[in-house]
């Protein structure tokens, strides 16, 4: 049985996530020490500052108001999955994907007219490549949001630990090698890896381990047949409008947040030269390393644990009035599962 206990716990959190934190910048500032020795201005200006800047617009536009409403809702009862509630998180995460190619598209295209860039130019490629990278990205990412209500801290350390190595290594192995080919297709094909990995870990864990069934992780039948009949969707349609509602403001602050947080690159990018671009862009990878790696788990694991809490004091304010008034759930089908990289047990309700 899955302990509340572990849900909340602020230090394993924070424990997880400060390694996380400095592998993914440890790693990657080794690599760009090394790699400002061996390309050009305007190579680093377009890596650190263009790039970026577009990764950025594509991924946090697209995933980060879900990111922050789903990590507030609770897919536990009483220390057990609740399989309506993992259908109900899953068919609103699947939304990222729509909204990530509308995104992606309209960056590729803005992007490309903007700098008068036809489509055979070195640089039109490499934004197409990392265009595709983060629809990668984007498609393990309802996995991504489900791990981490799940708490599988372990399983986001072992993949973007590897996703930030490999992404390492092919800058590394592409550079060295000098194939001859234009650095910004090298950072893209090195976008790729990163993507490519993200992917695979997640898709692997759940589909190999077989944590949640076929029809939990792809629940578009269970949304076909609630928009053919609503009546039997009952109270949960209306939880998922509340729950599609949180996404759509989080979504708006998301809009407003890229520009206080990404506004001086996108200055720089337009109004400046490449050599003041490269200039800012290492010092903001290298000046911040130490803020990043010490604050950020700060941050990430008291959302994550006080979204926990919020959850688990309303379920108990609710929950045992409704115990009382409904009595014991009976004759429910019920497979016991062991979640990989768990110390715990959860129950998953067989629901259909």
């Amino acid at each position: 049985m899955v302990r509340d206990a572990d849900r909340t716990n602020f230090s394993r959190t924070f424990k997880y996530l400060i390694v996380m934190q400095f592998l993914g910048r440890g790693i990657p500032f080794i690599v760009n020490t090394w790699m400002v020795r061996h390309v050009s201005v305007e190579d680093y200006a377009l890596y650190a500052i263009k790039f970026h800047v577009f990764i950025t617009v594509i991924l946090f536009l697209s995933r980060e108001g879900y990111r922050q409403a789903c990590m507030r809702m609770d897919i536990f009862s009483y220390g057990a999955l609740n399989g309506d509630n993992v259908v109900k998180l899953m068919k609103t995460t699947w939304w990222i994907i729509p909204r990530g190619i509308i995104i992606t598209l309209l960056a590729c295209t803005y992007t490309l007219w903007s700098e008068a860039l036809s489509f055979s130019h070195p640089i039109a490629k490499a934004y197409l490549v990392i265009g595709f990278s983060c629809m990668l990205e984007l498609l393990a990412e309802p996995l991504y949001i489900l791990s981490q209500n799940l708490h599988l801290l372990e399983l986001r350390l072992i993949v973007e630990t590897a996703a930030t190595i490999l992404r390492c290594l092919t800058t590394y192995i592409l550079i060295v090698k000098d194939t001859g080919m234009e650095k910004g297709l090298v950072f893209a094909f090195s976008q790729v890896a990163y993507g490519v990995c993200l992917f695979f870990g997640y898709w692997s864990y759940f589909l190999l381990f077989r944590v949640f069934k076929i029809s939990a992780l792809f629940p578009f039948r269970r949304v076909l047949r609630n928009n053919i009949c609503p009546c039997r969707g009952g109270d949960q349609m209306d939880d998922d409008k509340q729950l599609s509602s949180m996404c759509d403001t989080f979504n708006y602050q998301s809009f407003w947040k890229f520009f206080l947080q990404e506004g001086e690159k996108i200055i720089l990018m337009f109004f400046d030269t490449p050599y003041n671009q490269a200039v800012y862009g290492l010092i903001d990878k290298f000046g911040s390393l130490v803020v990043r790696v010490v604050f950020l788990p700060f941050e990430e694991s008291s959302y994550t644990t006080f979204a926990s809490l919020e959850e688990l004091i309303a379920n108990f304010a609710t929950g045992k009035l409704g115990c009382q008034l409904t009595g014991p759930r009976e004759n429910q089908d019920q497979e016991v599962r062991k979640l990989p990289f768990r110390s715990t047990e959860a129950y998953l309700v067989d629901w259909y």
